[in-house]
């Protein structure tokens, strides 16, 4: 039961911290996206295809630092062979 507890709380956090910058970065970037689309400077697509190129590697990064402290802290099955 601690083992999936632990489990349970680090998928939470990463997905919290994922989804607080989500909401956090539309609300600062809708004016400016609403205005240069307004312009005809880009559509939709464009704006969606970089932005989420721009921000995978720190969405993939930031939860497997996580990961890799947490899982040898806590005590999971040792060895890196396990953790791959």
């Amino acid at each position: 039961m601690d083992l999936a507890g632990a489990i349970y709380f680090m998928l939470l956090t990463s997905l919290i911290a994922n989804y607080a910058t989500v909401v956090v970065v539309f609300q600062m970037d809708r004016a400016l996206f609403l205005r240069e689309h307004a312009n005809q400077m880009y559509n939709v697509l464009p704006y969606f295809v970089s932005k989420n190129l721009i921000e995978f590697p720190i969405t993939l990064i930031l939860p497997m630092l996580q990961l890799l402290m947490s899982y040898f802290a806590i005590g999971f099955n040792p060895g890196f062979n396990h953790f791959m």
